[in-house]
């Protein structure tokens, strides 16, 4: 029983700090954002991505409500940020 407690204990710990380094970075890349950005889809795409991880342009653009342009523009100026990256390669 004693072993089984120490895992849910570790667990516990593990994932408290995984929270805190998540909550840390996303506060990092919003002000890094927030400083840089010269409008406020850059920012609605940020927050569209960390909420999707995995997401197309055109989902984005549709469910931000903006051009695909526009949403072009927002996610590779996160790139550019080091933020966001096209894991594809294209």
């Amino acid at each position: 029983m004693a072993y089984c407690l120490e895992g849910v204990d570790w667990t516990a710990r593990q994932t408290i700090a995984t929270t805190i380094a998540l909550t840390d970075l996303f506060r990092a890349d919003r002000d890094r954002i927030s400083m840089t950005a010269r409008s406020s889809s850059t920012l609605r795409a940020y927050k569209f991505l960390k909420a999707r991880v995995v997401v197309s342009i055109r989902r984005s653009a549709e469910s931000l409500d903006v051009s695909v342009p526009t949403a072009t523009t927002a996610v590779k100026r996160l790139e550019a940020l080091g933020v966001a990256r096209e894991p594809t390669g294209k």
